[in-house]
């Protein structure tokens, strides 16, 4: 089992924290090298991509870092958590039509960048604690703002009576959808938080092709080992002959007519690492094999 390298697409159900999903994982693979892409609130469902062996290893330069939601809201409240899972602290008898809702969601028909001040109820480290550990202590500290981007959010659902929508938002990774749903609120003169949330796609990874943690923790062989190469096709590859690849494995710079940029370096017809090219020399980024 030591030498298993990949990924396998999970749907994260709710109630499991994303170290429960790859716990889960660990067991049904038998092997404790392991780890996720990008974590998912236990509130949450949808894609968790869980890396596998030396795989982990590409967690921090897979070249699709956005990510797709939908997720449900409730208008005339807010939580102290951003979600259901909190409790109510205002409240609203401002009464909002789907037109409030539409305008302010067709300013993202085209990427705009925002700016997000972490929830408390998050996993951000602060001086080394998680905001979420002390926000259960009650205590609330200065956070600095971040950049993110909306490349996309529009409104799939409203009920006027309910006062509830479901909305699609396609964002870069480290976007905070309860925060972009209260801003939602405050856009429309009222509040609102997020009442459930469904990753659809991380990493270029739909959730059409993920098998539910549920499934794998009751029968493990459903825990499929896809091919870690999947998640860097979108950039181009360089096969190397055995000099090369060896000097490659070496860490020597290696001379090649391809322009700069990123690359999947392979190997007969193995996918070994990434490689990066300027000046057309190769050097290794990340290597995948031992």
């Amino acid at each position: 089992m030591g030498n298993l390298i990949g990924y396998i697409p999970v749907n994260k159900a709710e109630g499991f924290t994303s170290f429960d999903a790859v716990a889960v994982v660990r067991r049904a693979k038998g092997i404790k090298r392991i780890g996720h892409s990008g974590t998912l609130d236990p509130m949450a469902t949808g894609v968790l991509v869980v890396l596998i062996g030396r795989g982990t290893l590409a967690a921090d330069i897979l070249p699709i870092t956005d990510k797709e939601y939908i997720a449900g809201l409730q208008f005339g409240s807010a939580t102290d958590t951003g979600d259901r899972t909190g409790e109510i602290i205002q409240t609203s008898d401002k009464l909002i039509n789907e037109i409030d809702v539409k305008n302010y969601l067709e300013r993202f028909n085209t990427p705009q960048e925002i700016s997000q001040i972490p929830p408390m109820y998050s996993a951000v480290k602060v001086n080394g604690k998680r905001l979420y550990e002390l926000a259960r202590k009650g205590e609330v500290i200065e956070r600095k703002p971040r950049t993110v981007t909306i490349y996309n959010a529009e409104l799939l659902e409203f009920n006027e009576r309910e006062q509830t929508a479901k909305i699609s938002v396609k964002c870069s990774s480290g976007t905070y959808i309860r925060t972009f749903i209260e801003d939602l609120g405050t856009a429309c003169k009222t509040f609102a938080y997020m009442t459930e949330l469904v990753r659809t796609s991380a990493n270029g990874v739909m959730l059409s092709d993920c098998t539910d943690i549920r499934d794998i923790k009751a029968n493990p062989e459903k825990a499929e080992i896809r091919p870690l190469e999947n998640l860097f096709l979108t950039i181009p590859e360089i096969n190397l002959q055995d000099e090369d690849y060896r000097r490659y494995k070496n860490g020597v710079r290696i001379n090649t007519a391809e322009n700069d940029g990123q690359y999947r370096v392979k190997t007969g017809g193995v996918f070994i690492g990434i490689g990066s090219v300027n000046n057309h020399e190769m050097k290794a980024v990340k290597s995948f094999v031992i």
